[in-house]
């Protein structure tokens, strides 16, 4: 067995399933069958690969165990219980009207079962941003049977009655917050708004200003990995970044510490979302490959992440998005180099046959890899994927990297010149792929 790691990423994500369908209470049968596998395992050097397998399971069936009895069982009673709760904001991703829907993450409440938990909060006339404190007089119940909630570690709902004080406070949530709230500031003032919702998205995650209209066409085209904030994006401006690095003839260590300390930024800047999450250990793992002058197996990197994020949260089993980011990501590891294969274009005679066979390839590999997931919740594929991919995926990487030189320029003294040409080039390209994405959304 020479990638345990993988069969181990096969395994929690069958064994997740098991659990959250049959019974919460197995998970302790399954933790001790498997500690009991790995202190056999453990005496016997030649299944060393099998040891590895049954920690990976132990350590879910724990999480697992530990998960339902600390959030599910002491939430279950809640319903619509009067409550005054103090908790940081951690995502106003809704708003309509005076309606804004913010995820609260309870840090104190005069209802012992919510401390600790992220509630949905529906609030009116709210001013709260993300990494603010808030204080509010609540009505809370439990969120029963929807395991796409517990997968982001909500577990409560709400309507607020009253707020009583919104503060910052010196933490890393606020600052973070604040950090959004400057990037967001720059995008809105140095684009038009059509285009600063979008970029406001591809840079910091944050797609609350865009519109209906818009996001349903982002997802009739297929183009929703592109349009998110995924392993692209991570590639885009942690890849650049290092390469600027090695451009400057900064030594590996220095370019490899300071691309991991980028890397862990840009995780925390996007919120620490599902794929972000997935791409960004991806990406350590990558460098820290680099660090030990090893080359990073992509397969190998993606399971290790997979096996991260379902041990902290076996819940994520049931994440759409978790699910396509890590789906469409092995389906172009695996399928992608077939497919170029298959094609078989010499690289030196015809380059831009080769580069669009390239980007549809990948597109093939990543629509064929997501094909289950996205028939059994959504019910239908798009058409149109494979060449609105080719069209806007080239458009996109200029679009985010001259957004972000153009941010950096404008907190720059004697540099507003050059931050201006940025966000012209990032105005033009986002209005391209923005009017591709309409036309194709709408047929």
């Amino acid at each position: 067995m020479k990638r345990p790691i993988i069969v181990a990423a096969v395994f929690l994500a069958a064994i997740s399933l098991i659990l959250l369908n049959v019974n919460y209470r197995l998970s302790i049968l399954f933790a001790a069958l498997f500690f009991s596998a790995t202190v056999v395992c453990a005496f016997y050097k030649s299944f060393r690969e099998c040891t590895v397998i049954a920690v990976c399971l132990l350590l879910l069936c724990l999480s697992f165990y530990n998960t339902y009895t600390a959030r599910i069982n002491t939430c279950k009673n809640l319903y619509k219980d009067e409550a005054t709760v103090t908790g940081v904001v951690t995502d106003s991703s809704y708003r309509y009207q005076d309606t804004v829907l913010y995820y609260v993450e309870i840090t104190d409440s005069t209802i012992p079962q919510a401390i600790g938990t992220t509630a949905l909060l529906y609030g009116y006339n709210l001013s709260a941003g993300q990494g603010m404190t808030v204080k509010m007089d609540v009505r809370l119940s439990f969120i029963e049977d929807s395991y796409s909630f517990y997968s982001n570690d909500i577990y409560l709902k709400g309507y607020v009655d009253k707020v009583h004080s919104v503060k910052d406070l010196p933490s890393a949530k606020n600052f973070l917050g604040k950090l959004r709230k400057n990037i967001r500031n720059i995008i809105f003032k140095n684009l038009p708004y059509d285009i600063a919702t979008t970029i406001n998205g591809l840079t910091v995650g944050d797609r609350s200003y865009e519109e209906d209209s818009f996001y349903a066409a982002v997802k009739n085209c297929g183009v929703t990995h592109v349009m998110v904030v995924s392993g692209m994006h991570m590639a885009i401006v942690c890849g650049s970044f290092y390469q600027l690095l090695k451009f400057l003839k900064c030594p590996s260590l220095v370019a490899s510490l300071s691309t991991l300390a980028v890397t862990l930024a840009f995780m925390a800047l996007c919120g620490f979302s599902p794929s972000v999450i997935r791409s960004g250990v991806m990406y350590i793992i990558m460098l820290v490959g680099y660090l030990l002058h090893r080359q990073p197996d992509a397969l190998n990197s993606l399971s290790v992440a997979f096996v991260i994020m379902m041990i902290n949260n076996p819940f994520l089993i049931y994440n759409v998005g978790f699910l396509l980011s890590v789906t469409s990501t092995a389906g172009i590891i695996i399928l992608n180099p077939l497919l170029l294969k298959l094609i078989r274009i010499d690289k030196s005679k015809i380059k831009p046959l080769r580069i669009i066979a390239e980007l549809a390839t990948v597109t093939i590999s990543a629509q064929l890899a997501t094909l289950p997931i996205c028939l059994y919740y959504f019910g239908w594929i798009s058409p149109w994927a494979i060449l609105v991919n080719i069209l806007i995926s080239h458009a996109v990487t200029v679009a985010v990297v001259s957004a972000f030189i153009g941010i950096i320029l404008f907190a720059v003294p004697f540099f507003q010149p050059l931050s201006d040409l940025s966000f012209k080039i990032c105005s033009f390209m986002t209005a391209y792929f923005n009017n591709i994405i309409m036309f194709f959304g709408k047929l």
